[in-house]
C-alpha cells in the first residue's frame, strides 16, 4: 500500500502502524482508505499479492533444482546422435 502501512507480526499479536501525526498524513491516508475496515481489506489484498509472488518465485527456484528423468548430458548426447543418423 505504497508503504503507508506497516504490519508487524510478533509473538504478542499483530501490530498495524501508520503515520497520522499531521494533517498531510491524514489527508494522504484518507485518499487511500475511508474506514479501518477498508484499510484492512487493502492490507489483506496486498498480502495476498505478496504471497502469490513469493510462491511463484519459490516454485521457479524449485523447478530449476529438479532434474527430470532423461534430462542429463548422456541422454542429450544419445538423442543428438540418434537424430543425426
Amino acid at each position: 500500500m505504497d508503504r503507508l502501512v506497516e504490519v508487524v507480526v510478533g509473538q504478542d499479536g499483530v501490530e498495524i502502524r501508520y503515520n497520522d501525526s499531521t494533517i498531510d498524513h491524514r489527508n494522504t491516508n484518507n485518499s487511500k482508505w475511508r474506514t479501518t475496515a477498508e484499510m484492512l481489506e487493502l492490507i489483506v489484498t496486498a498480502m495476498d499479492v505478496e504471497n502469490a509472488e513469493e510462491a511463484a518465485e519459490f516454485e521457479e527456484k524449485q523447478e530449476k533444482k529438479r532434474r527430470h528423468f532423461g534430462d542429463n548430458k548422456a541422454s542429450r548426447e544419445a538423442r543428438a546422435i540418434a537424430e543425426a543418423k
